[in-house]
């Protein structure tokens, strides 16, 4: 009997470890993210610029629930016609959404694609879920 309670007992171990490494640990590639597209053609480029976003299940989680906020902010910053005023508002929102831990991963390994980047990764967490 006590045999099998400690088969069980690893088994469920297993079981808790294997869920904490999948949703918290293991990082997720951008075609994980975004799927891949039904085009083969845009398929084969995907998976040329395919990397590893740093992102786990839960920061995509994370962002999906601040979704909302994050459009309605760019939403009010793209609204302002006074084109240095929203600069610097785009300035601030920008230092702002890097202090969010899971778009400071993404950040750091797009920032060279630019702020639209940082736009479609959120747009993408978006339709995921």
């Amino acid at each position: 009997m006590e045999i099998k309670k400690g088969i069980i007992s690893i088994v469920f171990a297993c079981v808790i470890i294997f869920f904490c490494w999948f949703y918290f640990v293991k990082t997720l590639s951008l075609t994980d993210i975004t799927g891949m597209p039904s085009n083969p053609v845009a398929g084969l480029f995907a998976s040329f610029v395919d990397f590893d976003t740093g992102l786990t299940r839960y920061d995509i989680h994370n962002l999906s629930n601040k979704n909302d906020y994050w459009q309605r902010r760019i939403r009010e910053v793209m609204a302002i016609q006074n084109p240095q005023q929203r600069n610097i508002e785009n300035e601030k929102l920008l230092a702002e959404m890097l202090e969010d831990p899971s778009i400071k991963k993404i950040a750091k390994k797009i920032m060279g694609f630019g702020t639209d980047a940082i736009l479609s990764i959120l747009q993408a967490t978006k339709n995921s879920h």
